[in-house]
């Protein structure tokens, strides 16, 4: 995908079918892997773009988390935000919520947005587990 084509590709994604947009970004998660160097961050943006929905981002949590140092740190915001909001409809999304705010507040510490994904992140483990816990910890000591 060249620069500007992610939008597309994103928008794409927001009219197919859930089980296509999976396979969508199921193929963008290949085509990351197979990339070069060079190719890397232009099909990493490509892969986030189709991440639209609980079940894809759950289904690709490992390939997001490989390609998350190649987004730019706007992109990677963006992308914590909005797993934080998926975990709460998907519990299985919890701890991977936090895995992935803790590795985009090492590169963007102090971002707002950042902390009101992790507000949304305790506010929707503060019932059932203290997956939370080791962010927080991150938060008070930076």
């Amino acid at each position: 995908a060249a620069s500007g084509q992610e939008f597309l590709l994103g928008a794409l994604a927001q009219l197919l079918p859930a089980r296509d947009v999976r396979h969508l970004a199921e193929h963008w998660a290949k085509l990351c892997m197979e990339a070069s160097p060079d190719q890397r961050a232009l099909r990493a943006q490509a892969l986030f773009s189709t991440v639209i929905n609980p079940e894809v981002c759950l289904s690709l949590c490992e390939d997001c988390a490989r390609m998350l140092p190649f987004v730019p740190v706007d992109e990677q915001v963006y992308f914590a935000e909005r797993v934080a909001g998926f975990a709460k409809t998907t519990p299985g999304l919890l701890a991977p919520s936090i895995t992935t705010w803790s590795a985009v507040w090492d590169r963007a510490e102090g971002d707002e947005c950042l902390l009101a994904a992790l507000e949304q992140i305790v506010q929707t483990s503060a019932r059932t587990c203290a997956v939370a816990a080791p962010a927080v910890e991150k938060l008070v000591h930076s």
